[in-house]
């Protein structure tokens, strides 16, 4: 027997209250809220300073600007700001450091009293009101204590002219400031230090001490007449050349030595030798340049203390523009990468893993939106008409 399938119209009173109330006026979720409404042991919450402000900026800077002959223009700029009012996380109620020899927490006895297993026992408001509290677990309040400075040198040059083009420019920039949260809410993932957000300030995440741009330009003008000038007129050249410092990159001691509950912290810094001697893609940094802190303690490395691996590419496109009458034709080929160049990714930050500081990544993002760095060509045909 056939089956034929018949599309039904749309029909918005097919549920209970329509499209506007699709429920019919009943609650969809498992749990009726109410007074009495029991919240889970220890659950994590997240919440919202009520004076919280925006986040504030401030900018300042001064430019000196002087034209060289008739073709080149050369300027410095000196580039300030400070934000303020950053919006950030903050624990409300991390875990407490009893030692580690035998206790008892609330008729509990425990043979050592400090472990990741009995975190929630040991919670700071579980301390104060063990009967209150047991429903809640982590608690961070979000709220606008960041803060972050910037300053830089930047050095341009340009030259507009017959045939050949040049605008360049090297940046030598600092940035240095708390971390700040990226999204609502992120748990146990706020400022280390409760009682000091300060202790978490270092190097900005988009921190670049060193930022460098050329992009050149040639236009063949053409040699001779007749047809040597017409073969050798209207080709185009193109670069474009990028560099820059590599990030900066927060090592994180992959284990709760604090045993706070709080996430992402900082192992020991035992020496100013951060990096491997010589750097190699399985051994980037110098492991013994860091130690695990001692129980209930928090690493003393600054956050963003290190950076990664340089980068650079320099790209080009060769173009030769044809006049037919009133319609042109264009034909173009792009390199990206054109010399083929590695750019190493950023190595291992977790010093509790085994393949900390190894470099298991490429950089880079080539416009075919592959992620690695490769040399890619690309053929392009234009015609106006």
């Amino acid at each position: 027997m056939r089956r034929t399938a018949v599309r039904q119209p749309l029909d918005r009173h097919r549920s209970p209250g329509g499209l506007d109330d699709p429920y019919g006026g009943n609650d969809p979720h498992p749990i009726v809220t109410g007074p009495d409404t029991q919240y889970i042991p220890f659950g994590a919450f997240g919440t919202m300073d009520p004076g919280i402000n925006s986040p504030r900026v401030q900018q300042w800077n001064a430019t000196v600007e002087q034209q060289l002959g008739r073709s080149w223009g050369v300027s410095a700029s000196y580039l300030g700001s400070y934000s303020d009012r950053l919006w950030a996380q903050t624990a409300l109620n991390p875990g407490v450091f009893m030692g580690l020899g035998p206790c008892t927490i609330n008729g509990v006895s425990y043979t050592v009293c400090t472990t990741n297993a009995n975190l929630n026992q040991r919670r700071k408001l579980f301390q104060i009101n063990p009967v209150e509290a047991g429903r809640i677990g982590a608690l961070d309040l979000n709220s606008d204590v960041g803060f972050q400075k910037y300053k830089g040198l930047k050095l341009s040059a340009q030259r507009r002219g017959t045939g050949v083009s040049i605008n360049g420019s090297y940046t030598l920039s600092r940035c240095t400031g708390t971390t700040t949260t990226t999204a609502f809410n992120q748990t146990s993932s706020g400022y280390l230090n409760p009682d000091d957000p300060a202790f978490d300030a270092g190097p900005c995440d988009q921190d670049h001490t060193h930022l460098a741009t050329l992009t050149t330009g040639y236009e063949a003008l053409g040699a001779g007449s007749g047809m040597l000038r017409t073969l050798t007129s209207h080709w185009r050249v193109t670069g474009i050349f990028n560099a820059r410092s590599g990030d900066r990159l927060n090592i994180t001691s992959g284990v709760d030595q604090a045993f706070s509950g709080i996430n992402i912290q900082r192992p020991d810094r035992v020496s100013d030798d951060f990096y491997a001697n010589p750097r190699t893609l399985t051994t980037y940094f110098n492991r013994a340049a860091f130690a695990r802190p001692a129980p209930g303690a928090l690493g003393n490395l600054t956050r963003n203390a290190v950076v990664g691996p340089a980068y650079w590419n320099i790209d080009m496109g060769i173009s030769r523009l044809l006049q037919l009458g009133a319609r042109r034709l264009e034909l173009r080929v792009e390199a990206f990468n054109v010399l083929n160049h590695f750019n190493w990714g950023n190595p291992v930050t977790n010093f509790n893993s085994g393949q900390f500081g190894r470099i298991t990544s490429l950089a880079g993002t080539p416009p075919n939106g592959v992620y690695g760095t490769m040399r890619i060509l690309q053929f392009g045909i234009k015609y106006d008409f």
